[in-house]
């Protein structure tokens, strides 16, 4: 799979203008990069060598993100404002700050504009003291949000076949693991894998639910990793499930990716 790194430099843009990236995280991700796509070389080092603060930084995003789907960043950031570390330790206070900026910078749908604006309305009469009000609880956002965002794919790349399959193998314990200490959810981990075309590195892509076993195994994953796709690539195969996957070791692991 050949990441777009326009869309990785969009999202990358927006979630420093809501609230979701930390601008430290930015140059990491560009230091991930300007190997690998020497022709991205000088957009990438005006990103390095931007000053670590808001405007700077986005400023040197702006020439990689030409041509981006706005539609598809806003999605986007829906999901990176529900899953992942960073979302759950935030307060309710601070993810609905990062939605309120979203709906205020981004074309959402009606539903997803309205109900958000409830929750701002909702928060700011508790916090105003109204008789009756009550302010949106973390379980009650969480809810609501996951019903309607949309599907959010996380990617991982290898330029070795064998740390694709080391991987892809720790990847089949943890899932073997958490399938013994509890029953097997509808939304399982499941994780494709995406040929790269030549030249290009291979991919391990995962649902949200493989992202997070990866993100409590792995932590710390590199910030493209942390980007939702909104769809799969087109070719993937599915190489793990979680209700019917065994554990793999490194070699199993790469036997299986090549069958």
């Amino acid at each position: 799979m050949i990441r777009d790194v326009q869309f990785e430099a969009a999202f990358l843009r927006a979630g420093l203008l809501v609230g979701l990236i930390h601008e430290r995280a930015v140059s990491e991700w560009a230091t991930d990069l300007i190997e690998s796509l020497p022709a991205l070389g000088s957009k990438l080092a005006e990103v390095l060598l931007a000053p670590c603060e808001l405007t700077a930084m986005r400023d040197a995003l702006r020439p990689l993100e030409n041509g981006t789907d706005a539609d598809r960043v806003a999605a986007a950031l829906l999901v990176a404002a529900d899953v992942g570390e960073a979302a759950i330790s935030r307060s309710v206070t601070d993810r609905l700050r990062i939605l309120s900026h979203i709906r205020r910078e981004y074309r959402l749908t009606a539903e997803i504009s309205a109900g958000i604006k409830d929750f701002e309305d909702r928060s700011m009469l508790a916090a105003a003291g109204v008789a009756g009000a009550l302010a949106p609880t973390a379980n009650e956002l969480a809810t609501w949000l996951k019903g309607v965002r949309g599907a959010g794919y996380f990617v991982l790349t290898f330029n070795q076949s064998d740390e694709e399959a080391a991987f892809v193998g720790a990847l089949s314990r943890k899932m073997v693991r958490d399938r013994t200490l509890a029953a097997v959810r509808r939304d399982g981990a499941v994780a494709w894998v995406s040929e790269g075309t030549a030249g290009q590195a291979s991919s391990v892509i995962l649902n949200e639910r493989a992202w997070q076993m990866a993100v409590s195994q792995f932590s710390p994953l590199p910030l493209y990793s942390q980007i939702p796709y909104s769809m799969l690539p087109v070719g993937a195969r599915a190489v793990l499930d979680e209700q019917s996957v065994t554990p793999l070791g490194a070699e199993e692991a790469e036997l299986w990716i090549a069958r």
